[in-house]
């Protein structure tokens, strides 16, 4: 899969408290066709829940147990990635725009244990919004829950990847828990909103 296999939800207070969620038309469009309409959901820390893709009216369904075990709020957001078949990979990112600490938890249907979520299993990640629509934006500010778990491993120049597939070189810098880099991506591909 393309990194457009993926889609941003930023939730709203109301989200949080139904049971389904819209699906991005822009993703339905490209996807829809090959996703079945029963998926499983796949949090980090093996939390699984199975829910109906309702394509007519482009959204999920059943995400209440989700919402609820996980104690979602308005402004955190979830992120979703299509591997193909039923599954589709989901990561939780808190108001602060960081990746959550996953909780000890699967789904009460599943009889696995939860697992361990760990740098070395994929990551840890955060997301910042950035619009180049009115001026140019160039860095941003890391989450201190970011750089507090994985600073002391960020190397100093590092290969940015932000949605849509652009790479670009950028530079962290420590003190003030900044990125910098993106200015080359706002100037010279013409792209007005990302999510890094």
């Amino acid at each position: 899969m393309d990194s457009t296999s993926k889609f941003v939800k930023l939730l709203s207070r109301g989200d949080c408290l139904l049971t389904h969620l819209f699906v991005p038309h822009v993703f339905c469009e490209k996807y829809a066709s090959a996703i079945p309409l029963t998926v499983k959901l796949i949090v980090r820390n093996g939390y699984e829940i199975w829910v109906d893709f309702d394509k007519k009216n482009e959204r999920f369904i059943g995400l209440g147990y989700l919402f609820s075990h996980f104690s979602l709020v308005g402004g955190q957001s979830l992120v979703f990635e299509y591997i193909g078949g039923f599954n589709f990979k989901v990561s939780i990112f808190g108001l602060d725009g960081c990746e959550i600490e996953y909780p000890n938890i699967v789904h009460h249907l599943q009889t696995c244990r939860p697992r361990n979520v760990s740098l070395y299993d994929g990551g840890w990640s955060f997301a910042s919004y950035l619009n180049c629509e009115r001026h140019i934006v160039d860095e941003v500010v890391v989450p201190r829950s970011f750089v507090d778990v994985v600073g002391h491993l960020v190397p100093d120049k590092l290969e940015l990847v932000v949605s849509g597939g652009v790479h670009v070189v950028g530079l962290f810098n420590r003190k003030d828990c900044k990125i910098s880099g993106f200015a080359s991506i706002c100037v010279t591909n013409h792209y007005t909103r990302y999510l890094i």
